[in-house]
């Protein structure tokens, strides 16, 4: 997105950018302002190094990134490329030439093809990549509950889609949820046992059939 700029008008340092870093320092020049006459010097700058340093760490801890995990995306890309390379999902070997050789070497003589019965073509069909992503997530943090926040930044989804995938894997039964007294307006979400039934049966099929 294309943002125009003014470069005559003062530009703002990105610590100040923060809510909470504005208020601390107007705070502490008040302070300043009001004890000039009855605070001894030293004193006023002690409290002008202490403020500047939360102001710092504020900043610092707002825009930390957690480090990105990566197995999580390989591990979407190798069920997109097994999902298409068996024909359980519409689309071409050739558009995942982004996918690790190593894992597309590894999984090249994977044939589930004969295997598959037609059901759990049409359940996998239906639930699509994420959502089977989404359910091997909750599987692994079982007995464990995860809100979208939480999907949405471990599995590097957009959050649109983890909506899209949720709203579909709790009309198909796979996922339940339930309400936390503490954050009543967030969900919660688990696997059900059908939920982990299909990702049994996948996990069941490859081991099978890569062995």
């Amino acid at each position: 997105m294309d943002i125009s700029r003014d470069d005559s008008k003062m530009k703002v340092p990105s610590f100040l950018a923060h809510k909470a870093t504005l208020p601390i320092l107007y705070i502490i020049l008040l302070f300043e302002i009001v004890t000039t006459y009855f605070v001894d010097l030293r004193i006023q700058t002690m409290i002008l190094i202490i403020g500047g340093i939360i102001s710092v760490g504020i900043h610092l801890g707002y825009n930390y990134q957690k480090p990105k995990d990566e197995r999580w995306v390989k591990l979407r890309e190798l069920l997109r490329w097994i999902m298409i390379s068996q024909h359980l999902l519409p689309g071409i070997e050739d558009d995942l030439q982004d996918l690790d050789s190593e894992l597309v070497k590894e999984f090249q003589e994977l044939s589930l093809v004969p295997f598959i019965e037609l059901r759990y073509v049409e359940e996998v069909r239906e639930i699509g990549v994420d959502g089977l992503l989404i359910l091997i997530y909750l599987m692994y943090r079982s007995p464990e509950y995860s809100d979208v926040k939480t999907l949405e930044t471990d599995l590097y989804i957009p959050r649109v889609t983890v909506y899209r995938s949720l709203n579909r894997l709790v009309d198909l039964q796979l996922i339940e949820t339930k309400q936390s007294v503490s954050r009543p307006n967030v969900s919660f979400y688990t696997n059900t046992e059908t939920g982990e039934s299909i990702v049994l049966d996948l996990y069941q099929l490859i081991q099978k059939n890569h062995l």
